[in-house]
This record gives structure tokens, C-alpha cells and sequence, in this order.
């Protein structure tokens, strides 16, 4: 049979126990809240310079906006767009 003071210890380090548990868990509850609303502040984000992006490459595909092209660039020299694009078609593998 355990004698009272070590019962009484063992509950004192239990009590220790629970609101050390309970300390964690709020830390981590407010990592969480914190990271959460990180998420969503960079998805925000990333919606607005994605909107941005697709209007830039409708402006490259549709040749939209107030911009001159020299004949340099309509030849593809200085347009990496056009380029990429003239690779790629070249050098597309055959059919099977």
C-alpha cells in the first residue's frame, strides 16, 4: 500500500501534466490559426498575379496594348514568346 505523501505527490505531477497538455494545446491551436491565415492571404495572392498573368500573356498572344513591335521582334529575335513557340513546332516528334 502506497503511503498518503506519495499519492499526494503523484497528483501534484499529474495536475503538472494536464496543465502542461493544456498550454500545448493552446500553442498549437494558435500555430495552427496562424498558418491557416497564412494560407489564405497567399492564395489571395497568388489569385491576383495570377488575374495579372493572364491578362499580360492575352496581351502577348493577342498582340493587345499600347506597345510597337520592331521588325527585330516580329522576326522573333528579341520575342522569347515566339521563339519557344518556333522550337517547339519544329521539332514536334512524328506521329506513330
Amino acid at each position: 500500500m502506497r503511503r498518503p505523501g506519495e499519492i499526494l505527490a503523484e497528483q501534484r505531477a499529474m495536475e503538472t501534466i494536464v496543465s502542461l497538455t493544456s498550454a500545448f494545446e493552446s500553442l498549437s491551436s494558435m500555430s495552427i490559426a496562424q498558418t491557416k491565415r497564412k494560407v489564405l492571404i497567399s492564395k489571395q495572392f497568388f489569385n491576383e498575379v495570377w488575374n495579372i498573368y493572364k491578362q499580360i500573356r492575352m496581351d502577348v498572344i493577342f498582340n493587345f496594348g499600347p506597345h510597337r513591335r520592331r521588325k527585330a521582334d516580329r522576326q522573333g529575335a528579341f520575342n522569347p514568346h515566339y521563339c519557344a513557340g518556333r522550337l517547339k513546332r519544329r521539332h514536334r516528334p512524328p506521329f506513330n
